[in-house]
């Protein structure tokens, strides 16, 4: 099949997940928008997907991208879905209208039953996305009605997509949207199994394994972190999560072991997520205010770690509630809704 170099221009808010209307896609070319160097770039090739990323071909060249730096496929044909309608409701997810998008993408789901995988995954992987961005700006009890929902189609949407690059960001979303419910054990559960995915490289198996042992620790569950840390551990040199799994090791120990190893990390990850931990410890020693102030560290200086701060500021709003202080609590939920 023939391929032609075209240029297009794409913004995207990353705070949001929400980008400006793009050019039509060129049939039947594919078209990847990803983080690189600090920036948002897209390219057009041919797109052959693993659960590592996607291995882009352009002009006669590979190129390998991380699932974790993917912001975007658009595949210039699925297969069993009619062009005008995916056309339609890639518009849709364009626009400002999350909800209109979704219910595109879940009609396409049904229509596309019968589909093959690379169709159904991406289908089901786009309505789950939508449905997250759906969520901006619903509160109270209609934010409390969909959480969940939502948490559990992305999390469907990773399994479906288990070999594929959808199934990274349809998990670590769903992970977070558990977190921020307080459901520590389906957070880790989720990041697990995201573990287990075949095709992942090493590196890429350690940040979710790390991940779910994270989660277990905030859950108050150690003993299941630590055998996360172990498979971690037996798999030889952590490379760059050497920091983080240091910290995780030392969060058994409570505030008199996390702090220094806090202190002694160089990866920001593994400070954010030793920070997130050291409240915990602190408010489980009764040192509420001091937990705060370790809360709002993350979310000041290690507000890059999602994960992290999803836990910090869910414990934030709930501080303030508790104190009574309802607007404090009402902005911190709002920033979680960026965060998610």
């Amino acid at each position: 099949m023939s391929r032609r170099r075209t240029a297009y221009a794409l913004a995207v808010v990353i705070a949001t997940g929400t980008a400006l209307p793009v050019p039509a896609q060129p049939a039947g070319g594919d078209r990847v928008t990803y983080r690189a160097d600090g920036k948002v770039v897209t390219e057009a090739g041919e797109v052959q997907d693993s659960a590592r990323g996607v291995e882009l071909a352009v002009g006669g060249k590979g190129k390998s991208i991380p699932a974790q730096d993917i912001v975007r496929v658009e595949y210039g044909t699925l297969t069993g879905v009619a062009p005008a309608e995916l056309a339609a409701a890639r518009t849709l997810d364009d626009s400002s209208d999350a909800g209109k998008a979704q219910a595109a993408f879940a009609d396409l789901v049904k229509k596309a039953a019968a589909a093959p995988d690379r169709t159904r995954r991406h289908l089901a992987y786009r309505e789950a996305a939508a449905a997250l961005r759906a969520l901006e700006g619903k509160t109270g009890a209609d934010l409390a009605a969909d959480l969940r929902p939502v948490a559990d189609r992305l999390a469907a949407a990773a399994t479906l997509a288990r070999a594929s690059w959808e199934g990274w960001p349809a998990a670590r979303g769903a992970a977070r949207l558990y977190a921020e419910l307080g459901d520590f054990a389906k957070a880790a559960e989720t990041c697990a199994q995201l573990a287990a995915a075949p095709g992942l490289s090493p590196a890429q198996r350690h940040d979710a394994q790390l991940s779910a042992a994270a989660f277990h620790y905030h859950g108050g569950r150690p003993a299941a972190a630590e055998v996360l840390l172990a498979a971690v551990e037996k798999d030889g040199d952590a490379g760059p999560d050497r920091d983080r799994l240091a910290v995780l090791r030392a969060a058994a120990g409570g505030a008199g072991q996390l702090r220094p190893a806090v202190e002694a990390a160089r990866d920001p990850a593994a400070k954010a997520v030793g920070t997130a931990l050291l409240g915990n410890a602190l408010a489980a020693a009764n040192q509420p205010r001091e937990a705060m102030w370790e809360y709002l560290r993350v979310e000041v200086v290690y507000a890059a770690d999602r994960d992290a701060r999803v836990v910090a500021l869910t414990r934030l709003a709930a501080a303030a509630e508790k104190q009574g202080n309802k607007e404090r609590a009402d902005q911190y939920r709002d920033k979680l809704s960026r965060v998610r």
